[in-house]
Protein backbone atom coordinates (compact mmCIF):
# COMPACT_ATOMS: atom_id res chain seq x y z
CA UNK A 1 0.00 0.00 0.00
CA UNK A 2 1.39 3.38 -1.13
CA UNK A 3 0.29 6.76 -0.30
CA UNK A 4 -1.46 8.85 -3.45
CA UNK A 5 0.67 12.27 -3.35
CA UNK A 6 -0.36 15.23 -5.02
CA UNK A 7 2.33 17.90 -5.21
CA UNK A 8 0.65 21.26 -5.87
CA UNK A 9 3.60 23.22 -4.73
CA UNK A 10 6.88 24.60 -6.56
CA UNK A 11 8.74 22.42 -3.97
CA UNK A 12 10.57 19.38 -5.80
CA UNK A 13 9.76 16.66 -3.95
CA UNK A 14 11.78 13.78 -6.00
CA UNK A 15 14.44 13.81 -3.36
CA UNK A 16 12.19 13.02 -0.70
CA UNK A 17 9.08 10.88 -2.13
CA UNK A 18 11.04 7.37 -1.03
CA UNK A 19 11.33 8.64 2.10
CA UNK A 20 7.88 10.25 2.63
CA UNK A 21 6.87 6.70 0.93
CA UNK A 22 8.61 4.82 3.34
CA UNK A 23 7.73 6.91 6.48
CA UNK A 24 3.66 6.29 5.47
CA UNK A 25 4.39 2.04 5.77
CA UNK A 26 6.34 2.15 9.79
CA UNK A 27 3.49 4.63 10.24
CA UNK A 28 0.60 2.03 8.63
CA UNK A 29 2.02 -0.63 10.53
CA UNK A 30 2.07 1.46 13.71
CA UNK A 31 -0.84 2.92 13.59
CA UNK A 32 -3.29 0.11 11.53
CA UNK A 33 -5.22 2.09 9.56
CA UNK A 34 -7.10 0.73 6.96
CA UNK A 35 -6.91 3.07 3.99
CA UNK A 36 -4.15 5.55 2.74
CA UNK A 37 -5.31 9.19 2.97
CA UNK A 38 -4.04 11.25 -0.65
CA UNK A 39 -1.50 13.97 0.40
CA UNK A 40 -1.43 17.62 -1.31
CA UNK A 41 1.67 19.31 -1.13
CA UNK A 42 0.82 22.63 -1.29
CA UNK A 43 2.59 26.38 -1.50
CA UNK A 44 0.74 29.63 -0.43
CA UNK A 45 2.59 32.71 -0.79
CA UNK A 46 0.69 34.53 1.47
CA UNK A 47 1.33 32.02 4.46
CA UNK A 48 4.71 34.05 6.07
CA UNK A 49 3.93 34.49 8.71
CA UNK A 50 5.91 33.04 11.85
CA UNK A 51 3.07 31.42 13.07
CA UNK A 52 1.28 30.44 10.00
CA UNK A 53 -0.48 27.55 8.77
CA UNK A 54 1.66 24.01 8.63
CA UNK A 55 -0.66 21.27 7.86
CA UNK A 56 -4.26 19.93 8.33
CA UNK A 57 -6.54 17.16 8.04
CA UNK A 58 -9.67 16.90 6.02
CA UNK A 59 -11.78 13.79 7.77
CA UNK A 60 -15.06 14.33 5.34
CA UNK A 61 -12.06 13.51 2.25
CA UNK A 62 -9.43 11.60 3.87
CA UNK A 63 -6.65 14.28 2.80
CA UNK A 64 -3.91 15.58 4.68
CA UNK A 65 -2.91 18.85 2.59
CA UNK A 66 0.69 20.21 4.31
CA UNK A 67 2.19 23.68 3.16
CA UNK A 68 6.02 23.43 2.54
CA UNK A 69 7.18 26.61 1.01
CA UNK A 70 10.02 27.52 2.97
CA UNK A 71 10.13 24.28 4.80
CA UNK A 72 13.01 21.42 5.47
CA UNK A 73 11.94 18.10 4.43
CA UNK A 74 12.33 16.38 7.34
CA UNK A 75 9.85 19.19 9.02
CA UNK A 76 7.66 18.40 6.61
CA UNK A 77 7.62 14.66 6.55
CA UNK A 78 7.40 15.46 10.81
CA UNK A 79 3.80 17.61 9.73
CA UNK A 80 3.22 14.20 8.00
CA UNK A 81 3.97 12.07 10.61
CA UNK A 82 1.29 13.94 12.84
CA UNK A 83 -1.38 14.40 10.54
CA UNK A 84 -1.43 10.43 10.06
CA UNK A 85 -2.43 10.17 13.73
CA UNK A 86 -5.45 12.48 12.98
CA UNK A 87 -6.19 9.85 10.12
CA UNK A 88 -6.25 6.93 12.45
CA UNK A 89 -8.29 8.76 14.56
CA UNK A 90 -10.94 9.55 11.87
CA UNK A 91 -11.30 5.94 11.10
CA UNK A 92 -11.67 5.15 14.75
CA UNK A 93 -14.39 7.73 14.37
CA UNK A 94 -13.47 10.11 16.75
CA UNK A 95 -13.70 12.85 14.68
CA UNK A 96 -17.50 12.04 14.47
CA UNK A 97 -20.04 14.43 16.43
CA UNK A 98 -17.34 16.59 17.56
CA UNK A 99 -18.89 19.41 19.02
CA UNK A 100 -17.84 22.77 20.76
CA UNK A 101 -15.16 25.52 19.04
CA UNK A 102 -13.13 23.56 16.37
CA UNK A 103 -11.73 27.31 14.47
CA UNK A 104 -8.61 29.08 15.52
CA UNK A 105 -7.69 28.07 19.04
CA UNK A 106 -10.16 25.03 19.27
CA UNK A 107 -7.38 23.08 21.28
CA UNK A 108 -7.97 25.91 24.20
CA UNK A 109 -11.43 25.50 23.70
CA UNK A 110 -12.81 22.03 22.71
CA UNK A 111 -11.45 19.43 25.42
CA UNK A 112 -12.45 16.80 23.25
CA UNK A 113 -10.16 18.06 20.12
CA UNK A 114 -7.34 19.44 22.70
CA UNK A 115 -6.98 15.54 23.77
CA UNK A 116 -7.12 14.27 19.79
CA UNK A 117 -4.37 17.15 19.52
CA UNK A 118 -2.33 15.89 22.24
CA UNK A 119 -2.40 12.27 20.95
CA UNK A 120 -1.37 13.45 17.96
CA UNK A 121 1.75 15.71 19.28
CA UNK A 122 2.68 12.75 21.27
CA UNK A 123 2.29 9.80 18.65
CA UNK A 124 2.91 11.62 15.73
CA UNK A 125 6.55 12.70 16.81
CA UNK A 126 7.40 9.59 18.58
CA UNK A 127 6.52 7.91 15.76
CA UNK A 128 8.78 10.04 13.28
CA UNK A 129 11.49 9.91 15.71
CA UNK A 130 11.02 5.98 15.68
CA UNK A 131 11.34 5.83 12.10
CA UNK A 132 13.95 8.53 11.77
CA UNK A 133 16.33 6.46 14.36
CA UNK A 134 15.49 3.09 12.46
CA UNK A 135 15.87 4.45 8.94
CA UNK A 136 19.72 6.07 9.89
CA UNK A 137 20.43 2.78 11.64
CA UNK A 138 19.87 0.32 8.38
CA UNK A 139 21.04 3.40 5.57
CA UNK A 140 24.01 5.04 8.07
CA UNK A 141 25.44 7.17 5.36
CA UNK A 142 22.16 8.89 5.39
CA UNK A 143 23.44 11.02 8.56
CA UNK A 144 24.39 13.83 6.00
CA UNK A 145 20.73 15.19 5.75
CA UNK A 146 22.02 17.94 3.36
CA UNK A 147 22.72 14.75 0.94
CA UNK A 148 18.91 14.15 1.11
CA UNK A 149 18.40 17.57 -0.18
CA UNK A 150 20.25 17.88 -2.61
CA UNK A 151 20.42 13.76 -4.27
CA UNK A 152 17.41 12.10 -5.08
CA UNK A 153 17.01 8.70 -3.15
CA UNK A 154 17.52 6.62 -6.25
CA UNK A 155 20.50 8.32 -7.04
CA UNK A 156 21.52 7.92 -3.28
CA UNK A 157 21.23 4.28 -3.02
CA UNK A 158 22.94 3.68 -6.51
CA UNK A 159 25.69 5.60 -5.16
CA UNK A 160 25.72 3.54 -1.94
CA UNK A 161 26.02 0.22 -3.56
CA UNK A 162 28.65 1.43 -5.83
CA UNK A 163 30.32 1.92 -2.79
CA UNK A 164 29.64 -1.63 -1.67
CA UNK A 165 30.66 -2.88 -4.44
CA UNK A 166 33.78 -1.62 -4.83
CA UNK A 167 34.87 -2.03 -0.91
CA UNK A 168 34.45 -5.90 -1.70
CA UNK A 169 36.35 -6.30 -5.13
CA UNK A 170 38.66 -4.10 -3.79
CA UNK A 171 38.28 -0.53 -5.91
CA UNK A 172 37.43 1.86 -2.61
CA UNK A 173 39.60 4.84 -2.78
CA UNK A 174 39.80 7.64 0.02
CA UNK A 175 37.44 10.17 -1.11
CA UNK A 176 38.50 12.16 1.48
CA UNK A 177 42.45 13.07 -0.77
CA UNK A 178 40.10 14.29 -3.25
CA UNK A 179 40.34 18.44 -3.00
CA UNK A 180 37.19 19.30 -4.73
CA UNK A 181 37.44 22.64 -3.07
CA UNK A 182 40.62 23.89 -4.05
CA UNK A 183 40.21 27.13 -5.87
CA UNK A 184 41.25 26.97 -9.41
CA UNK A 185 44.57 28.64 -10.56
CA UNK A 186 44.37 29.80 -14.21
CA UNK A 187 47.03 31.69 -16.64
CA UNK A 188 46.49 35.73 -15.55
CA UNK A 189 45.37 36.32 -19.34
CA UNK A 190 44.21 39.78 -18.92
CA UNK A 191 46.86 40.91 -16.50
CA UNK A 192 44.41 41.39 -13.66
CA UNK A 193 46.11 39.51 -11.11
CA UNK A 194 43.31 37.34 -11.41
CA UNK A 195 43.64 33.68 -11.27
CA UNK A 196 39.93 32.15 -10.70
CA UNK A 197 38.94 34.21 -13.19
CA UNK A 198 38.36 31.69 -16.38
CA UNK A 199 40.24 31.94 -19.82
CA UNK A 200 37.55 32.66 -21.72
CA UNK A 201 36.24 35.72 -19.84
CA UNK A 202 39.98 36.95 -19.33
CA UNK A 203 40.51 36.94 -23.04
CA UNK A 204 37.35 39.16 -23.72
CA UNK A 205 38.46 41.77 -20.82
CA UNK A 206 41.70 41.99 -22.24
CA UNK A 207 40.36 42.45 -26.01
CA UNK A 208 38.27 45.12 -24.24
CA UNK A 209 41.36 46.35 -22.73
CA UNK A 210 43.16 46.43 -26.11
CA UNK A 211 40.12 48.35 -27.76
CA UNK A 212 39.88 44.91 -30.35
CA UNK A 213 36.64 43.69 -28.57
CA UNK A 214 34.42 43.01 -31.36
CA UNK A 215 31.34 44.45 -29.46
CA UNK A 216 33.21 47.33 -29.33
CA UNK A 217 34.51 47.83 -32.96
CA UNK A 218 32.22 45.97 -34.80
CA UNK A 219 34.17 45.16 -38.50
CA UNK A 220 33.32 47.49 -41.65
CA UNK A 221 31.70 45.87 -43.95
CA UNK A 222 33.19 46.15 -48.02
CA UNK A 223 30.86 48.04 -50.31
CA UNK A 224 30.01 46.70 -52.99
CA UNK A 225 32.56 45.85 -56.01
CA UNK A 226 35.59 46.71 -52.97
CA UNK A 227 37.74 44.00 -51.52
CA UNK A 228 36.86 42.59 -48.14
CA UNK A 229 39.64 43.73 -45.78
CA UNK A 230 40.26 39.91 -44.76
CA UNK A 231 41.18 39.03 -47.85
CA UNK A 232 43.09 42.60 -48.75
CA UNK A 233 46.58 41.61 -47.86
CA UNK A 234 46.21 37.92 -49.67
CA UNK A 235 45.12 40.54 -53.30
CA UNK A 236 48.11 42.73 -52.77
CA UNK A 237 50.54 40.01 -52.24
CA UNK A 238 48.81 38.36 -55.94
CA UNK A 239 49.02 41.72 -57.62
CA UNK A 240 52.46 41.68 -56.92
CA UNK A 241 53.43 38.48 -58.13
CA UNK A 242 51.19 39.18 -61.53
CA UNK A 243 53.30 42.44 -62.23
CA UNK A 244 56.92 40.58 -61.35
CA UNK A 245 55.07 37.65 -64.33
CA UNK A 246 54.44 40.53 -66.26
CA UNK A 247 57.96 41.81 -66.27
CA UNK A 248 59.25 38.82 -66.86
CA UNK A 249 57.60 37.88 -69.72
CA UNK A 250 58.09 41.23 -71.11
CA UNK A 251 61.79 41.54 -70.71
CA UNK A 252 61.41 37.72 -72.28
CA UNK A 253 59.60 39.01 -75.30
CA UNK A 254 62.06 41.80 -75.80
CA UNK A 255 65.00 38.90 -75.77
CA UNK A 256 63.23 37.22 -78.40
CA UNK A 257 62.34 40.16 -80.67
CA UNK A 258 65.78 41.26 -80.23
CA UNK A 259 67.00 37.83 -81.60
CA UNK A 260 64.64 37.13 -84.66
CA UNK A 261 65.84 40.77 -85.14
CA UNK A 262 69.21 40.02 -85.48
CA UNK A 263 68.90 36.70 -87.09
CA UNK A 264 67.05 38.57 -89.83
CA UNK A 265 69.58 41.15 -90.01
CA UNK A 266 72.35 38.39 -90.32
CA UNK A 267 70.18 36.49 -92.92
CA UNK A 268 69.99 39.76 -95.06
CA UNK A 269 73.45 40.19 -94.88
CA UNK A 270 74.34 36.28 -95.62
CA UNK A 271 72.06 36.99 -99.11
CA UNK A 272 73.65 40.04 -99.60
CA UNK A 273 77.64 38.62 -99.80
CA UNK A 274 75.81 35.61 -101.66
CA UNK A 275 74.74 37.66 -104.57
CA UNK A 276 78.13 39.95 -104.66
CA UNK A 277 80.18 36.43 -104.72
CA UNK A 278 78.29 34.74 -107.15
CA UNK A 279 80.03 36.09 -110.48
CA UNK A 280 83.24 35.10 -108.46
CA UNK A 281 82.44 31.50 -108.58
CA UNK A 282 82.49 31.50 -111.75
CA UNK A 283 85.21 32.98 -112.37
CA UNK A 284 87.36 30.93 -110.54
CA UNK A 285 86.59 28.02 -111.97
CA UNK A 286 87.50 26.96 -115.41
CA UNK A 287 83.91 26.48 -116.33
CA UNK A 288 80.69 27.75 -115.66
CA UNK A 289 79.40 25.98 -112.42
CA UNK A 290 76.10 25.29 -112.33
CA UNK A 291 73.41 27.20 -110.57
CA UNK A 292 72.51 24.74 -107.90
CA UNK A 293 75.70 23.74 -106.99
CA UNK A 294 76.62 27.78 -106.68
CA UNK A 295 73.90 27.95 -104.54
CA UNK A 296 74.92 25.13 -102.53
CA UNK A 297 78.21 26.01 -101.88
CA UNK A 298 77.03 29.62 -101.15
CA UNK A 299 74.90 28.03 -97.95
CA UNK A 300 77.01 26.40 -96.70
CA UNK A 301 79.84 29.15 -95.82
CA UNK A 302 79.45 31.22 -92.86
CA UNK A 303 78.96 35.18 -92.61
CA UNK A 304 82.47 35.26 -91.85
CA UNK A 305 83.93 33.26 -94.44
CA UNK A 306 81.29 35.04 -97.52
CA UNK A 307 82.48 38.77 -95.52
CA UNK A 308 86.14 38.00 -96.22
CA UNK A 309 85.64 36.09 -99.18
CA UNK A 310 83.48 39.35 -100.26
CA UNK A 311 86.31 41.79 -98.99
CA UNK A 312 89.28 39.65 -101.30
CA UNK A 313 86.92 40.14 -104.12
CA UNK A 314 86.65 43.90 -103.87
CA UNK A 315 90.17 44.44 -103.07
CA UNK A 316 90.88 42.17 -106.48
CA UNK A 317 88.47 44.29 -108.77
CA UNK A 318 90.23 47.37 -108.02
Amino acid sequence: MTCQINNKSDFDITEIEDLIQDLFSFSRKRFGFKKPPVLNLVSDKNNTSPLGKTAHYDPNNMSITIYVDGRHPKDIMRSFSHELVHHRQNENGMFNNVGGESGDGYAQSNPHLRKMEKEAYLQGNMCFRDWEDGYKSSNPNILNERRIYKMSTKDWKNKELGNLLNKKWGFSMDLNKLNENKKPDFPDVDGDGDREEPISQAQKDKKEKEGDSKEDKPEKKAKKGEIPPQLRDYVKGKKKDNEKNSEEESEEESEEKEEEKEVKESEDKKEKFKKGLKGELDDTADQKVDEKLKQKILDSLTISQLKAALKKKEKKDK
